[in-house]
């Protein structure tokens, strides 16, 4: 059957800035490489993230899983991943088609996985009626027991050489090794006193090390399961935290562990002694839950989601620090004539992102205290970045550095949305679910005007005279700017069925678009009739339309929605519904912002937790 053909109207993916690994205070995360280390993956929310480690913007996501993934593992030739979730579910997937073989389930919740040496059998360990199964990758069929265990297995891995094992660790505090396939119990050690968070084998195969959340380092024969050598925390430069993950050197030489005493360490693999320590900072967010060898590449990952490139050579001082967003972006703002854009989470953080590279740096600071940032906007001059938070207040930062604003105005209620003057550079419009409009000049609040109704959504004239408020009554009102005040409404517009979500004026001034809650988007052009262009309301999308964009030469339109599309709406003269282009699937969890970059070139960003850049044709 031939493929379908693509529209080459269709906005083309060209590169996806992915999210930061999920993580969780008091738990490790599963990191892997592909087999030529020159790619890590990893997991986030309900997405397996792939990425290069010399070029981290060039990323694919895995989006298959209907429930949060927990470990995801690249098979010996690296043709396929192994992924799982904590439903129980194993898929297995071709990289980089990934296009899925088959899914099983597996057990109530999956926690780790590994493939055999000849990528013909996987190892699961998790919870549920077996603690971990051995299975078959294409039929599923077991393949021995993994017994002996009363609670949850945290670790596996699977021996790479013959004759074949098995090592898990569970919750019950006990290491233990199986033999096969099929596979049965053979040895268990129980001197972990703490959780043993990491179990690894050796890429050749002649040990396997345990860490726990004791501080312990454990080594054992790889065969016969007898325990080689330990080391606790009273050991010389050892760590005084849980350790959380563990990595081997390809040369099976050395171990790579990160630990909640905000350090990562390398580890002779003969006798456990210490040969780096790495330092970093000492927020609780600097704790270090991930571990990662990949060939010349040694990996930590931070609490905070940073992915730190460690350098040998400076103990205190990653080479490189991946930043970006764990969970759901909640804002954008772009400045395209400066190269850069914004982001801003919902844990608070700030990002400052180079178009070009791809790369992303948080904003350091107090910022709104891990408090949501609900809105960003940025000044007429690109001189002031703007962020509103539900700690109920505005800061007004400078874009020319990394640090936030100290500096703080009180809002008097919890911002819905904010817009910047798009001709007074020191000019900010917030309004409030306390049905206010607010009017801010630098990061003071200089008047408060009550609305009456619940303001959902808001944009400037192009002019800078008046601003338009949509709501959550369906409609749309105008108010016109005096003298650093809004006065009362001037025009009401009545058209929407449902509560409006987003708003932009053209580049000339002379059209509004707006959208609601419904699957529709509706222009209206700005004259004193009123007078509604798009009498279909061009209702294409499948659910809410959550933002809309003019290109910056006004002759497309851009939407995104909940329904996780994008479309690019290409005529704007006779408003036919049918000039449109869309890109399907652009966002797993829904389609939230979209912004022109140029008049080719689109970012929109998810549920996802991505960052995307699309190329349109003309």
């Amino acid at each position: 059957m031939a493929a379908p053909a693509v529209d080459p109207k269709e906005p083309k993916l060209r590169t996806t800035l992915a999210p930061l690994p999920t993580t969780r205070r008091g738990y490790g995360i599963v990191l892997n490489a592909s087999p030529k280390g020159d790619k890590i993956i990893y997991t986030n929310g309900r997405t397996v993230v792939v990425r290069s480690l010399e070029n981290p913007s060039e990323s694919v996501l895995f989006c298959e899983h209907k429930a949060a993934v927990s470990a995801a593992v690249f098979s010996p030739n690296g043709y396929w991943v192994a992924s799982g979730d904590v439903e129980g579910n194993v898929i297995i997937w071709s990289f980089p088609q990934m296009k899925v073989k088959n899914t099983f389930q597996i057990a109530k919740t999956i926690n780790d996985l590994d493939w055999d040496a000849d990528g013909a059998r996987i190892v699961a360990a998790g919870d549920g009626a077996q603690k971990a199964r051995v299975f078959s990758w294409d039929s599923g069929n077991n393949l021995g027991e993994i017994s002996m265990h009363s609670q949850p297995v945290i670790s596996c891995s699977y021996r790479k050489v013959r004759p074949f094992r098995v090592a898990t660790g569970s919750e019950d505090l006990s290491v233990n090794m199986y033999e096969g396939p099929p596979f049965k119990y053979k040895e268990s050690y129980k001197g972990h006193s703490r959780y043993p968070n990491g179990v690894r084998y050796s890429p050749d195969g002649s040990k396997f090390v345990s860490v726990g959340a004791d501080s312990k380092v454990v080594l054992y024969d790889g065969s016969t399961g007898a325990v080689l050598k330990e080391s606790g925390s009273d050991a010389p430069n050892a760590h005084k935290g849980a350790i959380y993950a563990v990595s081997w050197s390809p040369d099976s030489k050395s171990l790579l562990t990160a630990s909640a005493d905000k350090t990562a360490k390398i580890w002779n693999a003969e006798d456990l002694s210490v040969d780096k320590t790495f330092t970093f900072g000492n927020d609780v967010l600097d704790q270090q839950v991930g571990a990662l060898w990949a060939g010349e590449f040694l990996i930590s990952v931070s609490l905070s989601g940073a992915i730190n490139y460690l350098d040998v050579n400076n103990l205190a001082q990653p080479k490189r620090v991946l930043h970006g967003h764990q969970a759901s972006i909640q804002s954008v703002a772009i400045d395209s004539k400066n190269g850069t854009f914004f982001t801003a989470g919902i844990t608070g953080e700030i990002a400052r992102w180079d178009f070009a590279t791809g790369a992303a740096q948080w904003l350091t600071g107090k910022g709104h205290g891990g408090k949501v940032v609900s809105g960003l906007a940025l000044s007429a001059d690109g001189a002031t970045l703007w962020s509103v938070g539900l700690d109920d207040k505005v800061r007004a930062h400078k874009t020319s550095g990394l640090v936030l604003s100290d500096e703080a105005g009180d809002l008097g209620g919890l911002p819905v949305s904010a817009a910047a003057s798009p001709t007074d550079a020191t000019l900010l419009a917030v309004v409030l679910a306390q049905e206010k409009l607010v009017l801010v000049r630098g990061a003071q609040v200089v008047s408060t005007l009550a609305l009456g109704f619940t303001p959902t959504a808001l944009t400037w004239s192009i002019d800078g005279s008046n601003l338009v408020v949509g709501g959550k009554d369906k409609k749309l009102r105008v108010y016109d700017l005096g003298k650093d005040a809004f006065t009362a409404q001037s025009k009401t517009i009545d058209t929407h069925d449902k509560p409006v979500t987003s708003l932009r004026f053209a580049p000339n001034g002379q059209a509004l678009a707006s959208t609601d809650m419904e699957a529709s988007v509706y222009v209206h052009t700005w004259d004193s009739a009123r007078a509604l262009q798009n009498k279909s309301g061009w209702r294409f999308h499948q659910a809410a339309v959550k933002d809309v964009d003019w290109a910056p030469n006004g002759e497309r339109l851009v939407t995104s929605s909940q329904d996780c599309h994008l479309i690019v709406w290409r005529d704007l003269k006779t408003f036919n519904g049918s000039e449109r282009a869309r890109a399907k699937d652009a966002h797993t969890d829904g389609a939230l912002f979209v912004r022109w970059w140029d008049d080719k070139t689109l970012l929109s960003a998810g549920g996802d937790r991505a960052v995307k850049i699309w190329d349109v044709a003309e």
